[in-house]
């Protein structure tokens, strides 16, 4: 993750539209999901670090150490371990090869051919925000983050498949995340939004501070504090009156891993990366050995909600951590044959 950026792709508005408030009148039959991305985090620093409501999760609900950032090694979509490609892919089902990121760039968006810094495709390959929208015109979307390349450069062309999104505000990225749970408590606390996605930039900074490692205490606790601020997000979905009534699957992935004080190679510490689907609809399995790439993000969100991924999208396959797709709901339209 890089720190200097200017948004070149379409400079829209952000919208912050309030969303009917909490209960379970919703399309999907009261299911909801949070995405909880957390910037540059290892595997093995997030077993080292005390993280009771992030390991909670894991135990509670399926878990990997083992999924991979920078997609196949060995296949087109080889991606550089670098933040800009990997939330790409996490939020597009693609990886480099469909998407068009590279780095942490802002060239413009959609230039064809892609130039060698990149041009995030948009079009190509949308948020999966537009898919969701597409199928479910009120269904409420909302994205906060703390990196604002998220905001200003991927969701900038493609504002009006969300109901609330910005970047949130804040001297650095301490402060910045912290602004980040308390916009994600205050929206559950007055809407009622279907699909949240959240990101934490600070384990990454702390990282190229001080190094990505297990023994490194500012890494380690910098990995601590968010698990604070995702408490307070817990706390308020814990707290929205109809909880009872509704099914809230949970959602922890990361960009990349780390090496020293940097990343964008492939080594393991810069691609071995947890993942983490707990909460109704979960299979429960506890930390498993599965490897599931990053794009398997977009399609899980979609089955638990059901909703039919079409193969026109060109979503690479696969879900993680789900369970039976009978637990979660009929899809809202039959795939066609």
């Amino acid at each position: 993750m890089k720190h200097l950026l200017v948004p070149l792709c379409a400079l829209l508005p952000t919208l912050a539209a309030a969303a009917p408030g909490p209960g379970t009148a919703n399309d999907f039959k009261g299911r909801h999901v949070l995405i909880v991305g957390i910037d540059g985090l290892r595997s093995d620093a997030f077993q080292a670090a005390k993280a009771p409501v992030l390991q909670n999760l894991a135990k509670t609900g399926t878990a990997t150490m083992k999924s991979v950032a920078g997609g196949d090694l060995n296949g087109p979509t080889k991606q550089p371990t670098i933040s800009g490609p990997g939330w790409t892919t996490l939020l597009t089902g693609t990886y480099t090869n469909k998407h068009g990121v590279v780095g942490n760039g802002t060239n413009p968006c959609d230039q064809q051919p892609v130039p060698k810094g990149g041009s995030y495709q948009s079009k190509a390959a949308p948020h999966f925000a537009k898919y969701l929208k597409e199928a479910v015109p009120s269904a409420s979307i909302a994205s906060i983050t703390s990196w604002p390349w998220i905001e200003t450069y991927m969701i900038a062309p493609q504002t009006q498949y969300f109901d609330m999104h910005v970047a949130a505000p804040g001297k650095d990225y301490l402060v910045k995340d912290e602004e980040v749970s308390r916009q994600a408590a205050e929206l559950l606390k007055t809407g009622n939004p279907d699909v949240m996605f959240l990101h934490y930039s600070q384990v990454d900074g702390a990282g190229h501070s001080t190094g990505f490692a297990t023994d490194n205490p500012a890494y380690l606790s910098a990995i601590e504090h968010v698990d604070g601020l995702v408490a307070q997000v817990m706390d308020a979905v814990k707290a929205r009156p109809q909880i009872a009534k509704e099914s809230w699957l949970v959602i922890v992935v990361t960009d990349h891993g780390g090496n020293g004080r940097s990343h964008g190679g492939q080594s393991e510490g810069e691609r071995t990366i947890p993942m983490i689907v707990a909460g109704k609809g979960s299979s429960g399995r506890g930390i498993v050995d599965e490897t599931p790439g990053q794009h398997v993000v977009p399609a899980t969100v979609f089955e638990f909600l059901g909703v039919p991924v079409k193969a026109e999208w060109g979503w690479e396959p696969g879900t993680f951590g789900l369970g039976k797709p009978a637990t979660v709901g009929t899809p809202l339209e039959k795939p066609k044959s």
